[in-house]
């Protein structure tokens, strides 16, 4: 292998680039002294081409490198008048290939390697691959060239330790078109930085991507991303958007986004684990127009928006993850889309924790959604489905359901919620099932709304434990509801309860208060209230059977205003005042019951032309009178009287 020396001093055999390459053979090396080589060079062999180094030794004019040819240029200023053609395999080290003349700086059909160099100035591309091209570079600077930095068509590109930036586009990769990507730095370019369309592939190791007008990633048309502990921050729409394409993204950090941190549209779909989103000001990840998105261990807090939106029929899982300090809704989802959490944690959210909109669906799994300014849960016309939760120390209510909204709870805990742990008006459904409802009004529901009710601990309310309103139905099955500083249900507006095997008792207030509403009440046991068991007044209606009343402060019923009840196997028993208890056109028939009272005379009192019907039943009293009649009432006895 020959060394050849080309110099432009009159005593150099060899004054051209053209004259060095006819004479060099297979592995020699042309050797350029300083100067300027303003040549058209036509490469055709295998050869090496040095020069004095990248201030000493420049090639202007027009450079091609045919098929077949190998080629390695070293320390070289490129100025070409023309693109650079490259056919065949060139290997460029430590040299300056620039210029602002030409359209595109190196236009390759062959594969390119670029080592320690710098590509920049090009009016619109600085390298353009074409179909079967490869291009690897390591530790260069790729900038200032015009649309993109790099455009590839059905070409690879390997990237090490590079930087490219102040181009429209870093990478463009097209029509299949794959980017191996390590440790690279992509910043300030004026669109998006790096673009892969139909079926390219991005594949990103380690890379910090930042400071761009448009989006850090664009892929779209069925394109492949994947990353791996890449950064990405400050750029003006969305720092990824993914469009009808596929992402898959590991130990990642998103911040500082003018608008969202990831963006999957038109049946997108995303795999996200150990990531970090922060500081964004629309959402930290947006789903939507049937897309989905899968989020594992991963932390979103401080959105100026939303940490998560899913909308327009997309769904969203949240596995083992933490959604904290949004400003608005921690979690929007809306437009008949699907969201599941499992073991994660929602919480110190400006606003509400997670709402659920127009037809859609919310999903919690071992979840806890805590310290809400306003409400932990909402839905409008949505379902919310929670199991093995834990709501609490929220502003709001733990779940607030408006507009035909539903809901369903099991095994769930509720308590220290500022207001109602369940609230739903206007045909909302509510049904919670072995779960503990404490320290705080447990539910408030109106409007013909549903409730149920299923082996509950309900306790320790400073407020009324249950309350409905407006035509609302609420059932009521092996519960205990007990230690409220207020009653433990009241209904009104011409709602109805039904309790069975339940269990009510220490409350402040009157127990049970009906206002024009219907109760019925089945093998139950009602006791230690400080004052009344039960009230009805203003046209309710009650039937009580198989349930035990005692221990209050007040008559244990209390029946008024029109209303009236029917008694069938009731017990009373350890009554501090009356037991029963009518007035003002109030009605009481009762069926083989059991009233006795050892601290108050008249057991039984009817008041103002109320009526009392008793059958078939035991009256014992130790003081003095049973019964006690007034102003046009009556008792009607059909009783074992003691």
């Amino acid at each position: 292998m020959a060394i050849i020396k080309v110099a432009s001093s009159i005593f150099s055999t060899v004054r051209t680039i053209t004259k060095a390459l006819k004479v060099a053979k297979t592995g020699d090396t042309i050797h350029l002294s300083e100067g300027t080589y303003n040549e058209h060079i036509e490469i055709e062999g295998t050869v090496t081409i040095e020069g004095a180094g990248t201030q000493h030794t420049c090639i202007e004019g027009s450079v091609i490198v045919k098929k077949g040819a190998s080629i390695v240029f070293e320390n070289i200023t490129f100025h070409p008048s023309t693109t650079i053609q490259i056919d065949g395999n060139v290997f460029f080290n430590h040299c300056d290939i620039s210029t602002s003349h030409v359209r595109t700086l190196l236009c390759v059909s062959g594969t390119l390697d670029i080592k320690h160099s710098i590509v920049s100035g090009a009016k619109e591309i600085g390298i353009e691959l074409r179909p079967n091209a490869q291009l690897t570079i390591d530790q260069c600077a790729i900038y200032s060239n015009g649309k993109a930095n790099i455009l590839a068509d059905y070409a690879t590109v390997d990237l090490y330790n590079s930087t490219l930036h102040s181009a429209n586009h870093a990478i463009w990769l097209r029509n299949s078109s794959s980017l191996n990507s390590t440790k690279n730095k992509f910043s300030h370019h004026s669109g998006t930085q790096l673009i892969a369309h139909q079926q390219s592939v991005i594949v990103d190791k380690g890379s910090y991507i930042t400071h761009g007008k448009g989006n850090g990633i664009y892929a779209s048309n069925q394109a492949d991303v994947t990353l791996s502990g890449t950064r990405l921050e400050e750029h003006v729409l969305p720092q990824i958007w993914i469009q009808n394409a596929h992402m898959q993204a590991r130990n990642i950090r998103i911040c500082n986004g003018r608008e969202s941190g990831v963006m999957l549209r038109d049946h997108a779909t995303a795999d996200i684990c150990d990531a970090e989103f922060m500081h964004h000001k629309l959402a930290h990840v947006q789903v939507t127009l049937h897309s989905h998105a899968h989020i594992m261990t991963s932390q979103l807090t401080y959105s100026e928006g939303n940490a998560l939106q899913v909308k327009e029929q997309s769904t969203a899982n949240v596995v083992e993850s933490k959604v904290a300090y949004s400003q608005l809704a921690q979690c929007h989802i809306s437009e008949k889309s699907v969201f599941n959490s499992n073991d994660s944690f929602f919480t110190n959210g400006e606003q509400v924790g997670i709402y659920a909109e127009r037809a859609s669906v919310a999903q919690l799994m071992r979840s806890t959604v805590s310290n809400h300014a306003s409400s932990a849960l909402s839905a409008v016309e949505s379902s919310l489905r929670l199991d093995d939760c834990d709501v609490f120390e929220n502003v709001g209510n733990a779940v607030l359901l408006l507009n035909s909204s539903d809901v369903v709870a099991e095994d769930c805990r509720f308590y220290q919620n500022d207001m109602p742990h369940f609230a739903g008006k206007t045909n909302a459904f509510i049904t919670v099932r072995r779960s503990t409802l404490a320290k705080g009004k447990s539910l408030y529901a109106l409007d013909e709304s549903n409730v149920l009710l299923e082996q509950c601990h309900i306790h320790d309310s400073e407020g009324i434990q249950l309350e409905v309103q407006q035509r609302t139905k609420m059932y009521i099955h092996q519960c205990t509801i007990a230690a409220g500083q207020s009653n433990g249900i009241k209904a009104s507006g011409q709602s109805y309860v039904e309790l069975t095997d339940s269990q009510v008792s220490d409350h402040r207030f009157p127990q049970l208060v009906f206002d024009d509403s219907q109760l019925i009440v089945r093998n139950c046991e009602l006791h230690s209230g400080q004052e009344n068991g039960i009230i009805l007044e203003n046209d309710a209606e009650g039937f009580i059977e198989d349930t035990f009343i005692s221990n209050h402060g007040l008559p244990q019923l209390w029946v008024d205003h029109n209303s009236n009840v029917e008694l069938r196997s009731v017990h009373f028993t350890d009554a501090v005042a009356s037991d029963i208890f009518a007035r003002n056109h109030s009605t009481i028939d009762i069926y083989k019951c059991f009233v006795n009272n050892t601290k108050m005379e008249h057991n039984i009192q009817a008041l103002n032309h109320s009526t009392i019907d008793l059958h078939d039943s035991i009256i014992r009293n130790t003081i003095g009178d049973v019964f006690y009649i007034e102003n046009h009432s009556s008792i009607t006895k059909d009783v074992e009287e003691h």
